[in-house]
């Protein structure tokens, strides 16, 4: 995971790159604003079937000729085959086809509904498919994935700008990479049309456009569940160099969630097989020490004693190891005992950025939207694409 943008000048380089006929529409608006077009891996693997629930365009993209165009619903199964990508009823294609619904048409995935277009590509032996979609309307499917959008308006709000944020700086750092983001938590988690509700709309619309910025730069706008009493360092989660506004804060909110505090009774010949499928090679299991950060609660290390010796791991790599639904963050103590490792904690997620439990809290408290990302990304500001663009000089 890329965890930041160079300097300013190549900012400038990366943000003219992706000005493009494909991701870029309505530069010069006369009302201040851009529509962008973000490209979300949706699914991957060998076949898939598809389904359009209106008329669409498909296109050959190496060519850049229409294959055909077809009126009303239409279904069909597309393959990864030998020499391309097969279309039973266009032939097979050695480079990417798009698929264009018109009008209010959607793209049926399986049970997944999306807006925008569809790009079929193929990688090794399989297929990637892309959902090219507004940026705006991207947004519309993360909201309730990521978090209620019947929380308070600021706390959505807020999400929606870190969603946006996120997205953007993803686009710009991804923008030589097939595609953007990834649809699940190795990015943000995206469902589609069926994920959209009333509350993500109205939050994603009340602040549209608008991104966090440091220094002139987007910033990398990470996020978590419960940060169980104070968010963490980048540096100390991933490894990566200082980041000012990804440094930890204190965050008296969100004490009240079901999240801030956890238990949880593993077997320590269950975290053996956890440990060796992840490759890490261990004797019997004796005893677990876990070594905190020298400036924060969370687990830096931990020691796992062995039969055949020793093991040291970071706290991140140990809760990778086991499962982030197991061991729901590093802030922890362990104990063993009768063969079981005994774990009490706090927070759930990796800890870094937005901590959204707090977000609602604050929220709860009456603090705006601008307020709460202010206080988990200190020293950015509030701008909207527009202005960015206007700065690299793409709009007037």
């Amino acid at each position: 995971m890329s965890k930041r943008l160079p300097c300013l000048a190549i900012f400038f380089i990366m943000v003219a790159a992706i000005v493009s006929a494909e991701q870029t529409q309505n530069l010069n608006n006369n009302k201040g604003e851009i529509t962008l077009r973000v490209r979300v891996l949706v699914k991957e693997a060998p076949s898939f079937p598809i389904t359009t629930t209106g008329d669409y365009w498909l296109y050959d993209e190496i060519k850049g000729e229409e294959i055909l165009y077809g009126g009303n619903s239409f279904s069909f199964v597309t393959e990864s085959v030998p020499g391309g990508i097969k279309i039973p009823f266009a032939g097979v294609f050695s480079g990417s086809v798009r698929l264009i619904p018109v009008g209010k048409a959607k793209v049926r995935i399986g049970n997944q509904l999306y807006r925008g277009e569809l790009l079929i590509t193929k990688q090794d032996n399989h297929l990637l498919l892309i959902n090219f979609i507004d940026l705006e309307e991207y947004l519309y499917g993360v909201i309730r994935k990521e978090i209620s959008p019947n929380w308070p308006v600021d706390a959505v709000k807020a999400q929606a700008v870190a969603a946006r944020t996120y997205a953007f700086y993803q686009m710009i750092v991804n923008q030589a990479q097939p595609y953007d983001l990834d649809a699940t938590t190795k990015s943000q988690v995206y469902g589609g049309y069926k994920s959209e509700a009333p509350g993500s709309i109205n939050a994603v619309e009340k602040t549209k456009g608008e991104v966090l910025t440091f220094r002139g730069e987007p910033v990398l706008a990470l996020f978590h569940s419960n940060c169980g009493g104070a968010t963490e360092d980048v540096k100390n989660v991933f490894g990566n160099d200082d980041i000012p506004y990804l440094r930890s804060v204190p965050c008296q909110y969100g004490r009240k969630s079901k999240h801030y505090r956890w238990e949880q009774t593993i077997a320590l010949d269950k975290i053996s097989t956890a440990l060796s499928n992840r490759g890490y090679q261990t004797g019997r299991l004796r005893e677990l020490t876990a070594v905190k950060n020298r400036h924060s609660d969370r687990i830096g290390k931990i020691n796992i004693i062995h039969s055949r010796g020793r093991l040291t791991l970071t706290g991140t790599e140990f809760r990778k190891a086991l499962g982030y639904n197991l061991i729901k963050s590093t802030i922890f103590n362990v104990k063993v005992k009768n063969g079981q490792a005994y774990f009490s904690g706090r927070g759930w997620g990796h800890g870094v950025g937005l901590c959204q439990d707090g977000m609602r809290d604050m929220a709860e408290r009456g603090f705006s939207y601008i307020q709460i990302l202010q206080h988990y990304y200190q020293g950015t500001s509030l701008e909207t694409l527009y202005e960015i663009y206007r700065r690299a000089g793409f709009v007037n």
